[in-house]
């Protein structure tokens, strides 16, 4: 499959050089209703370290299910997820009374270190989420260099979304510090898109919850990069609670800066990277 004559033109045309991509829509695996974190559902997706496996404190509560995510037809998101052995999607089983808190009692994940670490340039992450509302809501996010001795989101940056509509960025994890929200933006029992840059010049993260990619405007929340991501981005994690699910997480390092490059590239990426 090759990219469209129209990215190539905005490849060249801006110098952008990329460092490097990762992509885990999940849909490798064999299975279904399998743990993620156990051989051979654990090496799922590319752009990881060669050797690394999907892990994070023995939690059996990440598995891999049937069905693909979809990003809202308003955000002109389409990039399209490889075939692989068929639709998958992560469920993140935990319960908990306590949906938006990501420490041991609020949530489980599962996380895989980067074949290469970003700590200049910058960095954007897209993924999908559905959290559906249940008894007590459910959170569905990603975290960002959380060691693999973690069962849950724990305290380092997460970047999600919950059942009560809210955007979350917690530069120290959802139990402690400060945490930034954007409400209203995220439709529970529906698919959600999350986008997040990550600027390592600036030390700056901004977050937008199913923008137009199309014409991205201000971001929903606009913050500081905490030093533990600042230092470099190594490794991804997984994570929520409630039976909310996860899907098509893209992470682009580049070592120049152009948003539009971005997004012209999670629209057409061939499903091969």
């Amino acid at each position: 499959m090759k990219i469209a004559s129209t990215l190539l033109t905005i490849v060249f045309s801006t110098g952008v050089s990329f460092a490097f991509t990762t992509v885990a829509d999940f849909n490798s695996v064999a299975g279904t209703n399998v743990r993620l974190d156990q051989a051979p559902t654990n090496s799922t997706g590319t752009g990881f370290a060669d050797g690394s496996v999907w892990n994070g404190g023995g939690t059996s509560l990440v598995d891999v299910i049937a069905g693909d995510l979809s990003a809202p037809a308003g955000t002109n998101y389409d990039r399209p997820q490889s075939t692989g052995e068929g639709p998958r999607k992560v469920e993140l089983e935990h319960t908990t009374a306590a949906p938006y808190d990501g420490g041991n009692n609020g949530s489980r994940a599962v996380g895989r270190d980067l074949e290469s670490t970003v700590s200049t340039g910058e960095a954007w992450i897209s993924f999908l989420i559905n959290v559906p509302t249940g008894t007590d809501g459910s959170l569905s996010a990603v975290s960002f260099n959380t060691p693999n001795t973690y069962t849950s989101l724990g305290d380092r940056m997460t970047v999600g979304g919950g059942a009560n509509g809210t955007l979350y960025f917690a530069p120290f994890g959802l139990q402690t510090g400060t945490v930034f929200t954007a409400d209203s933006v995220i439709t529970a029992n529906s698919d959600n898109l999350i986008l997040a840059r990550l600027d390592f010049d600036t030390d700056t993260v901004e977050v937008w919850a199913n923008p137009d990619v199309a014409n991205l405007g201000a971001a929903n929340i606009s913050n500081s990069m905490p030093a533990t991501v600042s230092s470099g981005l190594s490794r991804l994690t997984v994570g929520g609670n409630n039976d909310a699910e996860l899907d098509n997480m893209l992470l682009l390092g580049c070592l120049g800066k152009d948003a539009i490059v971005y997004l012209y590239l999670i629209t057409l990426m061939p499903t091969w990277l």
